[in-house]
């Protein structure tokens, strides 16, 4: 098992994809790319249901015309359409206790405890 905790951070990426249902990338799966644009700071914040969520601070979109996007599929290359779909991912960066060591927390693995230390508002 490997402990890690929060570093106040999250990572970014942007996403470009193709439904399955609408086209095939040639290499297997749908038409996608990713690229990670950076990190931004996380803060706590209330839903409407009264739960605590931890989100990006500020704006979390990202304009389609931002040239940051992925421009072609990392499969086989076909070029992305103004109609195919944008996301914008992110993930807790988290550090393994007693290290520097970083990494978002959906690259630790399923055996991973994540320590909040009383950071939960």
């Amino acid at each position: 098992m490997t402990t890690v905790v929060p570093t106040g951070r999250m990572a970014r990426w942007l996403r470009r994809w193709v439904l399955l249902a609408e086209q095939t990338c040639p290499n297997g799966g749908n038409h996608e790319a990713v690229v990670r644009i950076g990190d931004t700071a996380e803060e706590w914040r209330s839903t409407a249901e009264g739960a605590w969520v931890v989100a990006p601070a500020g704006a979390a979109a990202v304009p389609a015309g931002d040239p940051r996007w992925p421009g072609r599929c990392t499969g086989c290359g076909r070029p992305f359409t103004a109609t195919d779909h944008h996301e914008v991912r992110v993930d807790r960066l988290m550090r393994r206790q007693g290290s520097a060591e970083q990494r978002p927390l959906g690259d630790w693995g399923p055996d991973v405890i994540v320590e909040e230390g009383g950071r939960h508002p």
